[in-house]
């Protein structure tokens, strides 16, 4: 039996009453094009016709005058177009079966192709008109629960990294032997006394050369050498925070916190640092008025005596129990929190501020509920201020009395702490937390006061 001869014109009335999607692609090459001396290099298809059932499932005219990828960039990570090269460059029939979910498309598709001449045809059909399998519908919602997932692992990052800029302590990552500078905050800016910028990719002693020859290499190599975590407080340290001025002495709580790779191995430092310089001297200068009042006591009755002794323990115990310990987020002492509204729930807590209120839960739930201390004392309302405005809040020593646990008393509290709305989309989606214990300076502010106050009365 002889071949069917199929009438002329058959195959356009064909292509056009056809249920089944039919693209014509021809290959788009390299720059050596298809003679290159290691072979053809297809780097895209351009798309020369669709017919009718393609037009209707891609939305493109039957000529789109673009190609296969800057349609459809998806096709490169979906395995789409190396299906297209695999099939032209064997001149055998191939199948391909995806779920497509990009680039405005959201269907199952079977795809059928084989090269003719230097025409690649291929056919698909999709779902989109068709009740979804068992099988489509689990990969559909496995897909979209990915997604849903990997965007609030994105957002939970973006708003650690606005804490990270936003934080009101010093925060660096130094990498390798030389210390090079890899991130380091806008606080760490002004602690240094100049833009962190030019210093980022460069060893931190050849950015800083006013740190040099004080010790801090040593420090630095130790906790890079033992992988073990280093801290100190009220460091002396000389900084030129004025181009105009030599170096001035200040002093600082710093915190290096070795990093690890997957295999464990510490290849670099974070670095956690606090200014206390004002702390330090504040506390220098009591303990010369104490010197004053001491030597001006002596002149009066023993019971003045007997009572500035009393001042001055009492001074001392204040000032031995000052600890300043700051780590990046898990291991800072620094208080961190991310809340989002609605209610505005606990979505992040750090350590240090889980501490504050021991043996509560608090990540799932909304603070006015985990802890009803912080509404009665208007702390959820400056929350939804800073939510309702987007304006961020500073609290500079406001006291906050926790709920004491059974058998104490309750005491109060004072911290310095921004509230700061963070925005996903372009609306503000929750207020990010980061505060710090500031009890201590306070107290003794207050002690020094009386002091004064006692040697005026003198």
């Amino acid at each position: 039996m002889s071949a069917y001869a199929f009438p002329d014109a058959l195959l356009s009335t064909l292509l056009a009453v056809s249920l089944s999607a039919v693209n014509l692609l021809r290959p788009v090459y390299g720059p050596d094009g298809p003679d290159g001396p290691d072979g053809p290099e297809i780097v895209d298809f351009a798309l020369d016709y669709l017919n009718p059932a393609a037009q209707r499932m891609t939305g493109l005219p039957e000529q789109p005058g673009t190609t296969a990828l800057a349609r459809f960039p998806e096709m490169a990570s979906t395995g789409v177009f190396d299906f297209y090269r695999r099939t032209y460059a064997s001149d055998a029939p191939g199948a391909f079966e995806l779920y497509y979910q990009a680039d405005g498309i959201d269907n199952y598709f079977r795809l059928a192709a084989q090269r003719h001449q230097d025409l690649l045809v291929v056919s698909f059909t999709d779902t989109g008109d068709q009740p979804r399998t068992p099988v489509e519908n689990a990969l559909r919602d496995a897909q979209a629960a990915e997604r849903a997932a990997r965007a609030d692992a994105e957002e939970q990052r973006a708003a650690l990294g606005r804490a990270f800029e936003q934080a009101p302590v010093s925060i660096a990552i130094l990498r390798g032997a030389e210390f090079v500078v890899e991130l380091a905050n806008p606080s760490l800016g002004a602690l240094w006394g100049r833009p962190v910028g030019p210093a980022l990719g460069r060893p931190l002693f050849e950015a800083l050369p006013d740190l040099a020859g004080q010790g801090l290499e040593e420090l630095l190599d130790q906790a890079l050498r033992t992988g073990e975590p280093l801290v100190f407080r009220e460091r002396p340290t000389r900084l030129a925070r004025d181009p105009a001025e030599p170096p001035a002495l200040g002093y600082y709580n710093f915190t290096y916190q070795p990093l690890h790779d997957a295999q464990g191995r510490t290849t670099g430092l974070i670095t956690v640092g606090l200014d206390v310089t004002e702390q330090v001297v504040a506390r220098q200068q009591l303990h010369q008025l104490n010197q004053e009042l001491e030597a001006r006591v002596q002149e009066r009755t023993q019971e003045a005596l007997s009572l500035q002794a009393d001042l001055l323990a009492a001074a001392q115990q204040q000032a031995d129990q000052r600890a300043l310990l700051y780590q990046v987020f898990e291991q800072t002492p620094a208080l961190v929190a991310l809340l989002r509204a609605p209610g505005h729930r606990f979505e992040y807590v750090n350590p240090a501020y889980q501490a504050l209120f021991p043996g509560r839960q608090l990540v799932g739930r909304d603070a006015a509920e985990a802890a009803p201390e912080m509404a009665e004392q208007g702390f959820v309302a400056l929350i939804e201020q800073v939510y309702r405005t987007g304006e961020t809040y500073y609290g500079q020593e406001m006291p906050f009395t926790p709920r004491p646990a059974p058998g104490e008393a309750s005491r109060a509290r004072y911290f310095n702490f921004t509230y700061q709305a963070y925005r996903e989309g372009g609306a503000v989606a929750g207020v990010s937390v980061f505060a710090y214990d500031v009890t201590e300076q306070v107290r003794a502010r207050q002690q020094r006061e009386a002091e004064r106050q006692q040697l005026h009365h003198l």
